[in-house]
């Protein structure tokens, strides 16, 4: 938990105030509060990870319910939990609910994970293609089969096809601006910038 911050504790039934209470939370926290089916925790000091606070939360039907509350280091961009919602039946179809969308939601961000990671790290194919970029084809199976250079007033343009012989194909362009007014910003005039982007299609068309 964080100081400033409350936490809402949210039940499938309605909570007793008579019931509910915190032990030591004197100083530490705004007292806790019942409202419906939710139980608002606040704390008005920073907590440290190592602070344990006994909280017990006895709903209408007379259960009781315990929880341990305690502090959290939180690193930049994290955010603690706002609600925390506590369900007991996990056959209910709200629990399923839930555990649906996560599920989901967990598989979209696994999908976006292998997709950053397959166009910036670790396949083979990138590999070559960033070695192709920094100018050492030595240490790669490709050879030169043809090459352009296109020139006009203000840029060089090389084109390079390279094959390993086998099922690879690799196009390099370099692209030299010769005119430092056609940047955008002068922090990139004579920067050269490698740049490998992997593209897949079932058919390319020959070249003459």
């Amino acid at each position: 938990m964080t100081r400033d911050v409350t936490t809402v504790l949210r039940f499938p039934q309605p909570c007793t105030e008579a019931g509910t209470k915190m032990l030591g939370w004197e100083g530490r926290f705004e007292p806790v509060q019942c409202a419906g089916k939710r139980v608002l925790i606040e704390p008005i000091q920073k907590l440290e990870p190592t602070d344990r606070f006994l909280l017990v939360v006895r709903l209408a039907d007379g259960t009781e319910v315990p929880f341990t509350v305690s502090g959290t280091n939180w690193k930049d961009g994290e955010w603690p939990d706002q609600q925390v919602n506590v369900i007991f039946e996990t056959d209910d179809p709200d629990v399923l609910r839930k555990k649906l969308e996560a599920s989901e939601e967990r598989e979209k961000e696994i999908r976006e994970e292998v997709r950053v990671e397959s166009y910036t790290g670790s396949s083979e194919n990138h590999a070559l293609a960033a070695l192709l970029t920094q100018g050492a084809v030595r240490f790669t199976p490709f050879v030169t089969r043809k090459a352009w250079i296109f020139k006009n007033g203000d840029s060089n343009i090389s084109a390079t096809v390279l094959t390993d012989g086998k099922e690879k194909v690799a196009v390099l362009f370099r692209v030299t601006n010769r005119d430092p007014s056609n940047f955008e910003s002068p922090l990139f005039v004579g920067e050269a910038r490698p740049f490998a982007l992997r593209k897949h299609r079932s058919v390319t068309p020959p070249y003459s």
